[in-house]
């Protein structure tokens, strides 16, 4: 577990948006055939940024789990949570709710 491999946030983030890349494949493989955002009704789209937003969500909380139980600072996960969020663009309640389990584990 003293790897130097897990304190590389390089690799966290890598790893993070492969998941969430493949289970965004995989959803879109099982689900009704694909529309482009342009074309997909006002419903459509916020389903859809919903379905995205949830994968991410779930994807952070177990990746910062992870750095932490590897040996990363809690801080460090924090930023993680932080830089992934604002990729993905998730809500402000979400990133809330990972950082606070953050902050329940120190």
């Amino acid at each position: 577990m003293n790897h130097p491999i897990w304190r590389d946030i390089d690799f966290w983030d890598e790893s993070c948006f492969t998941a969430v890349r493949d289970e965004l494949s995989r959803a879109s493989s099982i689900s009704s055939p694909q529309k482009k955002w342009h074309s997909m009704t006002p419903d459509e789209a916020r389903d859809a940024v919903l379905r995205v937003h949830n994968i991410v969500f779930s994807n952070v909380g177990a990746f910062a789990h992870s750095m932490v139980e590897f040996g990363c600072s809690p801080d460090v996960a924090r930023q993680f949570v932080h830089r992934i969020s604002s990729a993905y663009q998730l809500h402000e309640d979400q990133r809330e709710a990972l950082l606070s389990m953050l902050n329940r584990r120190q």
